[in-house]
């Protein structure tokens, strides 16, 4: 099933790509990525994502950029670097906040889970997680 998730999920990228779609293709990056961190593999869900982060940055795809970058928490959680986890949610929670993007039930649960692989910080009610780390800055190009 796993194989067969990544099968379709590859086919509709690269449908993505040669209709020159690239919100399609930020989306298409995240799930993939999240299929492969559902499957406990974060070091293969990591090149996906910087693709999906950096498509949807180059494209102005808020929502799309605040799924993959909080999936890339995981990914950071997933091999010790907490310091960037902590980072990455700050980031995440602010894009969320500014743009009015609440988390699904799922979405919930993965950052809860996520929050408590970090330490227990964050909560249901979506509170913040405060560290001494660095705001990390994300540029979004001007809209056309």
């Amino acid at each position: 099933e796993l194989d067969e998730e990544r099968r379709v999920l590859t086919d509709l990228l690269a449908i993505a790509g040669k209709l020159e779609r690239l919100q399609p293709r930020a989306y298409l990056l995240f799930c993939l990525a999240s299929v492969e961190l559902d499957a406990g593999d974060a070091l293969r869900a990591a090149p996906h994502l910087r693709e999906a982060i950096k498509v949807a940055t180059e494209i102005g795809a808020e929502a799309d950029l605040a799924e993959s970058v909080e999936a890339a928490a995981r990914v950071a959680t997933a091999v010790g670097n907490t310091v960037l986890a902590f980072r990455l949610v700050e980031a995440v929670n602010a894009i969320r906040e500014r743009i009015g993007f609440a988390r699904d039930t799922p979405s919930q649960a993965r950052y809860d889970a996520l929050t408590q692989a970090m330490g227990g910080l964050g909560s249901a009610e979506n509170e913040p997680v405060h560290t001494d780390a660095p705001a990390l800055a994300i540029e979004f190009p001007p809209r056309r």
